[in-house]
């Protein structure tokens, strides 16, 4: 197991896993996205920005838990 980055890819949010590839893909009209602590920060193209929280396991995100 390597380490867990995050970025948008074609629109969508990736959290990829350095060594073993992409372990999910998430979100619409995505510009950027960056981890933060237990979260994933994603900008979107319309300016928004939405936030996603690990699932128990680390491995996984759930949400958007919040949109601003």
């Amino acid at each position: 197991m390597g380490n867990v980055i995050a970025r948008a890819r074609g629109g969508r949010a990736q959290l990829i896993d350095t060594r073993a590839g992409v372990i999910q893909t998430f979100g619409v009209d995505v510009a950027s996205a960056m981890l933060q602590g237990d979260e994933v920060v994603v900008n979107l193209t319309s300016g928004k920005t939405q936030i996603y929280r690990f699932n128990a396991s680390g491995r996984t995100v759930f949400g958007p838990v919040r949109t601003y």
